[in-house]
C-alpha cells in the first residue's frame, strides 16, 4: 500500500506494517508494507490519500484524492457520460478498464474477487456487453491471473471483453490460454 497511498505518513497505522515478504503470484515482491485486507474500507477511504506509484508521473497530484469504491467510480462515470457526453465526434462513451489484483492471495483467504466484481457490475446492469452498451458504460476486465478470467467467462457467464496480462518472467502455453 505504501506505493499507492500516503500510509507511511499516518501515525495510527505505523504499527500495522507487516515485516514479512509478500510475493503475489509471480509479481513484484513487497517487504515492510501494509496489506489492504488488514483495513476497513472506511479506513482506506477516509484516512489515506492516493499517490502516484511511479516517480515519472505527476507528483503534484499526490495526497489530493481519496480512494473510491468501484460503485462510486461506476456512478461517477455513468453521471459524467450522461451529463457531459463526448462532443469531439467520438461515437463511444467513456468506459472502465478494470484490473483485478492479487486474486490468488485473496482466494486463499476465502475471498472471491471475481465474484465480488461480477456482483457489482450485475447491480448496475454492466455484467454483459449488452448491458454495458445499454447503460452507456463500456467495460473491459483485465488480470494477470488466468483463473479470474476463466471464472468471469465460465462461472459467471459474462461476455465482457477479457484481457490476459502477461509477465515476461513466466512461460505461457498459448494452447491453454
Amino acid at each position: 500500500m505504501k506505493e499507492v497511498t500516503n500510509i507511511e505518513e499516518v501515525p495510527e497505522f505505523k504499527s500495522w506494517m507487516t515485516p514479512y515478504l509478500f510475493v503475489p503470484e509471480g509479481a513484484a515482491t513487497y517487504k515492510d508494507d501494509w496489506v489492504v485486507n488488514d483495513f476497513t474500507f472506511e479506513e482506506i477511504k477516509y484516512k489515506l490519500f492516493a499517490k502516484n506509484r511511479l516517480e515519472s508521473w505527476n507528483p503534484h497530484l499526490n495526497n489530493m484524492f481519496w480512494k473510491m469504491s468501484l460503485e462510486e467510480v461506476i456512478e461517477l462515470q455513468l453521471m459524467l457520460n450522461k451529463e457531459h457526453p463526448q462532443t469531439d465526434g467520438w461515437p463511444f462513451p467513456t468506459g472502465l478498464y478494470i484490473e483485478t489484483k492479487n486474486v490468488g492471495f485473496y482466494k486463499r483467504r476465502g475471498i472471491d474477487i471475481a465474484g465480488l466484481l461480477y456482483e457489482v457490475l450485475w447491480k448496475y446492469g454492466l455484467h454483459t456487453v449488452e448491458g454495458a452498451i445499454e447503460n452507456g458504460l463500456p467495460i473491459i476486465i483485465e488480470s494477470f491471473e488466468e483463473d479470474t478470467l476463466k471464472d468471469f467467462w465460465f462461472k459467471y457467464q459474462s461476455n465482457l471483453p477479457l484481457v490476459m496480462l502477461m509477465r515476461d518472467s513466466l512461460i505461457y502455453s498459448f494452447d491453454e490460454i
